[in-house]
């Protein structure tokens, strides 16, 4: 009898052995396939199986890793990691994934809910896990960790896990993410020396790349060595012109305009082909170099339209308003008639050319023109006003102005601010005081645009005024506007030194209207002044 039991004993233990084998190498099967279905970006098809394989296996932690991974690739983090855990606290020695590697996706889901001390410790536990054979999961874990110091500005312990990475690892990959990681994390902490050092290493792992040539750019120019900064920059905008609109960079070419314009045309003159049109318009521009731009506009790929529109832009920027206008004039003949929106864009357009040159007559009939495209807009209204302005016609100016409040009495903050000048002009105190509070309603962001300084300054609050431009100037030190919008504030405020000086700042960044400065009632009190006189003739040879 007890051989009996004995044996049916161990007829059931080589079953369940069997089962058991079975049930790991289809689970082992089926997470092979998850794998190789999100790597192809099947993710519905891996969210499927997913949920069948839990349906057979509900407490198999492979099982319930997947479903947590499933849950992550829609957006369902935390989800997710109640899943996550699940598997951790299923885990068992004899699973298709390490306990180690598991910790380090449940730390992922942590610091994807920026819960970084529960990412922290899921770390460490799986680091503490790692065997032998776990290199690959032992520098993710340390890649992870140094995300995490870093997002807590623990800069060095960052530096450290990274520098770790560069000692354990074989792979390129993992040594270029190390390397651009530790670029990142010196220039947060400011340490520009290692920065440096660290982004000539990169480029001997990787060859000159973005991130080393940006990472030099921005150490130099803090160290100020300004010429080495530019090299870099210029260099790192023709490998890779997508980071262009990046104010640093801007800021680097123009700490020193001259050299850098030296620098792009000795590039440009080893691109006969004009391969590199693109490239050289885009750091022309950010040096403000206009003039050297607008020649090669017509190597790019663009319809005849998109050409004139640009010609017109940058001519404009650089002082040709004639030029500006012949292209927008030729625009409009090309525009359709029935095309109304952009028949008014190209009249607003030439407007504004029209004001810079100081031709109000001709910017007064484009403001016309768009009144009679578009009656009940208050556009037009508001630019034939503003012309109207400029030639000394208060009267009509401020019918014109009534006109494009009674439209949009919302996003004509401008408009608010030039009637209230002409309700001051005519001594009607209380209603220019009621449009420059409805300024300071609806203007508040210190932005390209703002004009709520002015509105400050007549309602008497000239230190909050001031502030407020300091704030526009702070947004973009090298718009040119802002600072001639800044010389127009001080000199209305009777600060005529300030006003000067902004003036001078502005006219070096390229301010080149002169119509715009002898005509703007705002720098009358100025005029006077020998400054002034030098500073047209230095500029505009008067």
């Amino acid at each position: 009898m007890k051989r009996l039991f004995l044996l049916v004993a161990m007829a059931l233990f080589a079953t369940v052995n069997i089962c058991s084998a079975q049930k790991s190498k289809d689970v082992d099967e089926q997470v092979r396939r998850f794998v190789n279905l999100q790597m192809n970006d099947q993710l519905e098809e891996a969210a499927e199986l997913a949920d069948s394989m839990l349906t057979l296996y509900p407490t198999n932690a492979d099982v319930l890793h997947l479903k947590a991974s499933s849950l992550n690739d829609r957006g369902q983090v935390e989800e997710a990691l109640e899943y996550q855990n699940l598997a951790l606290k299923s885990w068992k020695k004899r699973g298709f994934y390490s306990k180690s590697l598991l910790h380090f996706f449940s730390a992922t889901y942590h610091y994807q809910l920026e819960d970084i001390e529960s990412a922290l410790i899921d770390i460490e536990q799986g680091i503490e896990l790692i065997k032998k054979d776990e290199k690959v999961v032992y520098v993710n874990l340390l890649m992870l960790r140094a995300r995490c110091y870093y997002y807590i500005s623990e800069f060095e312990s960052a530096y450290a896990d990274l520098a770790e990475v560069l000692y354990t690892s074989d792979e390129d990959s993992d040594i270029e993410y190390a390397l651009v990681g530790m670029c990142h994390i010196a220039l947060e902490a400011e340490n520009y020396e290692r920065a440096i050092l660290v982004a000539k290493a990169l480029n001997e792992v990787s060859g000159v790349c973005h991130d080393s040539l940006h990472t030099l750019a921005l150490a130099y120019r803090e160290l100020g060595e300004n010429h080495l900064a530019i090299d870099n920059a210029v260099l790192m905008l023709l490998i890779d012109s997508g980071d262009a609109e990046s104010r640093e960079l801007k800021y680097i070419l123009l700490s020193d305009p001259e050299y850098s314009k030296q620098l792009i045309d000795k590039y440009a003159a080893e691109d006969p082909d004009h391969e590199y049109a693109l490239e050289f318009i885009i750091l022309y521009q950010l040096c403000h170099e206009y003039d050297s731009m607008i020649p090669l506009f017509e190597y790019l790929d663009e319809d005849r339209n998109s050409l004139l529109s640009n010609y017109a832009t940058f001519s404009a920027l650089a002082g040709k308003y004639d030029d500006a206008v012949a292209y927008v004039t030729e625009l409009i003949a090309n525009c359709p008639e029935d095309d109304i929106e952009s028949r008014c864009y190209h009249f607003a357009m030439r407007n504004l050319y029209h004001i810079m040159m100081g031709a109000y007559d001709l910017s007064a009939a484009d403001a016309q023109e768009i009144i009679n495209l578009i009656p009940d807009s208050a556009f037009g209204y508001y630019l034939m006003g503003y012309s109207l302005d400029y030639m000394g016609d208060d009267a009509q100016a401020l019918d014109y102005y009534n006109k494009c409040l009674s439209i949009d009495d919302e996003n004509y903050t401008h408009a608010y601010l030039l009637r209230g000048e002409q309700y001051l002009k005519s001594g009607q105190t209380e209603l220019a005081k009621h449009d420059f509070e409805r300024v300071l309603e609806l203007d508040t962001v210190a932005e390209d645009g703002s004009y709520r300084q002015f509105a400050l300054h007549y309602l008497g609050r000239d230190a909050e005024a001031i502030e407020w431009m300091r704030e526009i100037i702070y947004s973009d030190p090298y718009d040119f506007d802002f600072y001639f919008t800044a010389a127009c504030l001080y000199a209305t405020m009777g600060e005529i030194y300030q006003s000067l000086d902004h003036l001078n700042i502005a006219l070096m960044l390229g301010y080149n209207s002169k119509a715009q400065i002898e005509n703007s009632d705002y720098l009358d009190p100025v005029r006077d002044t020998d400054v002034y006189r030098s500073m047209m003739d230095q500029y505009f040879g008067n």
